[in-house]
């Protein structure tokens, strides 16, 4: 059915670190440096130190607890000279010193730090590193799946949408729109339904630009209407039926057929479920009049109901509306000279 079953409030937390069953292992070096020949506050002499302490600790809380500290001040040293690699690397060293004397807590935002040294990396050389992006992403899944075994699941959604811009970053939106569902499934359960709406309109974002995937997009859309106020969730079911229009196949025949009766009956659907949508003039006018133009391939009059809504709605109008506006008529036009195409091989 165009609409799921699910009850967004029945929802319960997902582990984050399901999304992640292979953790990416985190990747340290080691740069040993001279201590005689360099000043003491040179962030290599501060992590030399620091190393070398980790070695003699044989799991000392107090000095392994010492050691995590002086690979902070190494990193953020090595941060304000813009070696963001190795500042990340010193944040990294600081987790495993924390994690082994049991601050979990600190040792999670330690990984959450190297993240972001790792992005500062990407931005400071005005290009995509794909080592660096990998990197980011590696240290946010693991400071995830931290925080989800210490029962922090709201800390560790609230991670999940950093690290679903880091996938899109690292070339897999697929991975960022599931993190961004199961980070709103959390916040669902725990009653924090503002956080649940903005992942749920960022991944229907990231299913249009990023994927092309119309059939993700509707499913997210229908999600976040169950749970956006009453003033705007006529909106949201509006751009669901947008994404349905541009499932219609751009050729004709049985696919397109099924396709039409679908929209017909979603649209009847929203309406009994959001009658503020019907009585949303504007918007319920544009699906009626762009259903009648697919089914008798008006071109013309297609591209003047979409201009004089563009126009109407030029302030505010969301790009993705815009954008598929245009792949409605697009997809029209491909089925029109189609037929023009098949009606003169038959001629």
């Amino acid at each position: 059915s165009p609409v799921s079953s699910d009850d967004a409030a029945a929802a319960k937390p997902v582990p984050s670190r399901l999304l992640f069953p292979a953790m990416n292992p985190q990747k340290r070096f080691r740069v040993e440096a001279p201590l005689h020949l360099l000043s003491k506050q040179d962030p290599f002499y501060i992590y030399e130190v620091a190393e070398q302490a980790v070695e003699r600790a044989d799991g000392c809380t107090k000095t392994l607890f010492e050691a995590s500290e002086g690979f902070e001040r190494a990193g953020q040293s090595f941060a304000s000279l813009g070696l963001f690699r190795m500042a990340a690397n010193c944040e990294v060293r600081k987790y495993d010193c924390l994690k082994a004397t049991n601050r979990l807590d600190d040792a999670g935002q330690a990984l959450v730090t190297a993240s972001h040294y790792h992005t500062q990396e990407t931005l400071a050389n005005h290009s995509s590193h794909h080592e660096a992006n990998d990197a980011a992403l590696a240290a946010m899944q693991n400071a995830i799946g931290l925080y989800d075994e210490e029962g922090r699941e709201v800390t560790a959604a609230k991670l999940c949408t950093e690290a679903a811009e880091l996938c899109l970053k690292a070339r897999n939106p697929g991975l960022g729109v599931d993190v961004l569902h199961v980070a709103a499934q959390t916040f669902l359960a725990t009653g924090q339904n503002g956080y649940a709406e903005k992942c749920f309109q960022r991944a229907a974002e990231i299913a249009i630009f990023d994927l092309g995937d119309f059939a993700e997009a509707i499913d997210t859309l229908e999600k976040l209407a169950k749970i956006t106020p009453p003033a705007t969730q006529f909106l949201v079911y509006f751009k669901a039926l947008l994404c349905r229009f541009v499932c219609i196949p751009p050729e004709q025949g049985i696919q397109f057929v099924i396709a039409m009766e679908d929209c017909h009956k979603t649209l009847e659907l929203y309406t009994d479920i959001c009658p503020a949508l019907l009585f949303a003039t504007r918007e319920y006018n544009l699906l009626r009049e762009v259903l009648g133009t697919q089914k008798h391939m008006e071109e013309d009059k297609l591209e003047q109901v979409i201009s004089m809504y563009i126009e109407g709605n030029r302030i505010g109008l969301e790009r993705w509306t815009e954008l598929l506006l245009k792949k409605i008529h697009d997809n029209l036009v491909q089925r029109k000279a189609s037929v023009e195409k098949l009606y003169k091989l038959v001629k």
